[in-house]
């Protein structure tokens, strides 16, 4: 029998391999939340860019959010962890185990109540993983000034062109539960400010065609398996191992071969693997045969 990701959105998004960390690995991004959690200790956030603030708040959140799935593994859905915090556990979005400058805050916390009501562009939204399938993406880099506006732009653009940021069934529209937890934020007037928002990042004519036909919004199904290459199993537990350098069970064999069919569709349609966003290739396209003798213009009074 072999188990695993079954959710059609499996393909979409990005994978940690949270079946591969070791426990020095898991030490280190231990290490990294609290680093992260006293930089205010040693740096007045105040004094950074507004740009460098948001990095700051991005990296806190994800880590931390990491980590904890990273602690807890094997678990099928990060939104069932439960961190003990005084007398009681809480579930992780909402548990207050990350502390700054003496104010405890959970993951939710540094969304709601920080970043959304703080900054005024949207795309902040894509810049928040949850480590689960429906969440944005992971970049593979940390958050930086210097990158922060492109690697917001290119998750929008993955989330929102992606099943679980919009699709449409008979009769609705149906958009990710990301978009309703910062609609009192950027999307006040629903129906109107979100097909706005959207209609920045799609670009593709019959989806854009099904955002603007005006049926109902709904909020679509929220999947919240783990977003790792197992389905929440440990290393080799799920179907026969295959062999190779990471020794991959069946299930992630299995996963890994259905990405590559996606991506090989995808760039057989010039979806990817063309010039990067952002670059522009401009070649002049010759009137007349360039290596044909141009004859002399005959001269005029203005050019004596």
């Amino acid at each position: 029998m072999v188990k695993g990701h079954k959710s059609a959105y499996r393909l979409e998004g990005s994978r940690f391999t949270f079946a591969y960390i070791t426990d020095e690995y898991r030490a280190g991004l231990t290490e990294y939340r609290k680093d992260l959690q006293s930089l205010p200790d040693r740096v007045d956030l105040t004094s950074l860019s507004r740009d460098e603030q948001l990095a700051y708040w991005f990296n806190l959140h994800n880590v931390s959010v990491i980590e904890q799935i990273a602690i807890a593994y094997p678990t099928k859905r990060p939104a069932d962890i439960k961190i003990k915090m005084d007398d009681r556990k809480v579930k992780l979005d909402e548990a207050k185990f990350i502390e700054v400058s003496g104010i405890k805050m959970s993951p939710r916390d540094i969304r709601t109540q920080i970043v959304y009501p703080n900054w005024s562009n949207s795309n902040v939204i894509y810049g928040f993983y949850r480590g689960d399938i429906g969440s944005p993406m992971l970049p593979r880099y940390a958050y930086e000034a210097s990158n922060l506006n492109y690697t917001l732009n290119d998750n929008g653009y993955e989330f929102a062109n992606s099943l679980r940021g919009f699709n449409r069934t008979l009769g609705h529209r149906n958009v990710s539960a990301v978009y309703q937890e910062a609609a009192p934020y950027y999307f006040p007037d629903w129906d109107h400010d979100l097909t706005a928002h959207l209609s920045t990042h799609i670009d593709d004519d019959k989806l854009l065609a099904d955002l603007n036909n005006g049926e109902p919004i709904r909020i679509d199904r929220y999947d919240t398996m783990v977003a790792d290459l197992s389905g929440g199993q440990r290393l080799g537990s799920s179907g026969a191992p295959i062999s190779g350098q990471l020794s991959m069970s069946a299930d992630t064999q299995r996963l890994l071969t259905e990405v590559r069919k996606k991506q090989d569709i995808l760039r057989g349609r010039g979806v990817i693997g063309q010039q990067p966003k952002g670059w522009v290739v401009i070649e002049d396209l010759y009137a007349v045969d360039p290596d044909k003798p141009v004859e002399p213009k005959p001269e005029t009074e203005s050019d004596q």
